[in-house]
């Protein structure tokens, strides 16, 4: 089964959880021609993507939603300032206002997955709320952030959140249906946010990758090596043994590590990085590289 947390109704407390469960997601095929990068094939296709916040900006308007954030929260013993870093596609201008009116202290998507690991649908037209977290809602709904997805993750040495930000408010049955028929995919982009976004941050990456050539898993540098070669998708599924849908998904988690529109240009990149050579190919590059 799958839960969902859910603010309370405007008769309660301002953040009072309740939890519903509901059946169990079933995955949707993507619809033709659909730019969500790591979930369909043609991932390539996703244009005028100079940077890594173009293309995930791509993918959360393919899955409904208006932007998307990442937290990245440090164990409290790990650092004197506990506060989540965040990354978003709402702008320096809003991060900033954000840091300094200390909005992650009251912010929703903070509060409503504390402690929690399954994702938590919030809506910012439902929150009864007076002080900052009445200022919080103000200022995020000022530049389109009104309800969401939050997806906590689990990493090494703290806790990281994905959100999935949207202007909708309050969240009506049908686009309640609608976020959860979609939740499956969310999840896979979440995933490949998580990984570019935790690789970027220095410290972490740091800790988590001495080695600058283990920034590709086994898996992307594989199918980055095989596309190199010229094989396409399909090729490189019946190489290892996977889907088609699931080769596209590690390409787009390079794509997005690599900042690259296509994946010319990520091969071109992780050339230059020299995390692939002239012998990478489709024999034993699962063997080579090791995370």
């Amino acid at each position: 089964m799958l839960g969902v947390t859910l603010p309370s109704t405007p008769t309660g407390p301002p953040l009072r959880r309740t939890r519903v469960m509901t059946s169990p997601v079933r995955r949707r095929a993507a619809p033709p021609g659909s730019s969500i990068a790591i979930l369909v094939p043609g991932a390539d296709a996703i244009a005028n993507a100079g940077d890594p916040a173009s293309v995930i900006l791509a993918w959360a308007r393919g899955l409904g939603f208006d932007g998307m954030s990442y937290f990245a929260s440090p164990a409290a013993r790990l650092a004197a300032d506990p506060t989540p870093s965040l990354w978003c596609t709402w702008g320096e201008d809003w991060q900033r206002e954000y840091r300094e009116a200390r909005h992650a202290d009251v912010d929703p998507r903070l509060v409503a997955t504390a402690d929690q690991s399954l994702p938590c649908l919030w809506d910012g037209g439902m929150i009864v709320a007076r002080g900052r977290t009445r200022r919080f809602l103000d200022d995020a709904a000022r530049i389109g952030i009104r309800s969401g997805v939050a997806i906590p993750m689990g990493v090494a040495g703290g806790r990281a959140v994905v959100a999935f930000d949207s202007s909708i408010a309050p969240v009506t049955q049908a686009r309640r249906a609608a976020i959860l028929d979609r939740l499956g995919d969310m999840l896979w982009v979440a995933q490949a946010v998580h990984a570019s976004r935790h690789a970027a941050l220095p410290a972490r990456a740091a800790a988590l990758r001495p080695d600058p050539s283990h920034a590709l898993s086994t898996r992307e540098h594989a199918c980055l090596a095989m596309s190199a070669r010229g094989l396409t998708s399909r090729d490189i599924a019946v190489k290892l043994g996977i889907a088609s849908r699931t080769v596209d998904f590690h390409v787009g988690r390079a794509l997005v590590k690599l900042a690259a529109v296509n994946r010319h240009e990520a091969i071109a990149k992780a050339m230059a990085r020299g995390w692939l050579t002239g012998s990478d190919g489709p024999a034993g590059s699962d063997s080579k590289r090791r995370v």
